[in-house]
């Protein structure tokens, strides 16, 4: 899955992510923002950009609400939005095994090292025309063995 796809998928889940943190307490936008990103073991940090608007669907649903704590706001759950978490709690708790499984063996077989190795190889080359084929053809290979190998696990 490309990491396009993804962000999608995760983004396609964030409400009920949202939801899923909430469960534990009432939270503001950044305590959201950081306990999902460390549900996902780091994989994925929401922007505000994704955040506040998914706030914001889900107040409109009526299944948080926003509190004022002294002189922070923060998000709290609502019996509606508990009842739907409890329609949808084993759904996030797959997704959310899924995405840990997924970052355990893509850490232990090197996956963001070679996507270090990508992007150093980006910033070096300032032109498609600089890239060597046969090496190209190689990597490609190279993954192509990978991919089947990991298909096995």
């Amino acid at each position: 899955m490309s990491e396009t796809m993804l962000s999608l998928r995760i983004r396609g889940m964030l409400q009920n992510l949202v939801l899923y943190v909430l469960r534990e307490g009432p939270l503001h936008g950044y305590g959201i923002t950081y306990k999902i990103s460390k549900l996902l073991d780091g994989v994925y940090k929401p922007s505000p950009g994704a955040i506040y608007p998914a706030l914001s669907l889900l107040r409109e649903k009526g299944l948080i609400e926003l509190k004022h704590d002294g002189r922070r706001r923060v998000y709290v759950l609502t019996v509606q939005g508990l009842k739907e978490l409890d329609r949808k709690k084993e759904e996030v708790e797959e997704f959310i095994r899924r995405i840990r499984l997924m970052v355990r063996i893509a850490r232990e077989i090197g996956v963001f090292a070679l996507l270090r190795a990508l992007w150093n190889v980006s910033t070096k080359k300032k032109d498609e025309d600089e890239i060597d084929e046969r090496r190209l053809a190689e990597a490609r290979d190279l993954i192509t063995r990978a991919t089947n190998i990991i298909l096995m696990l």
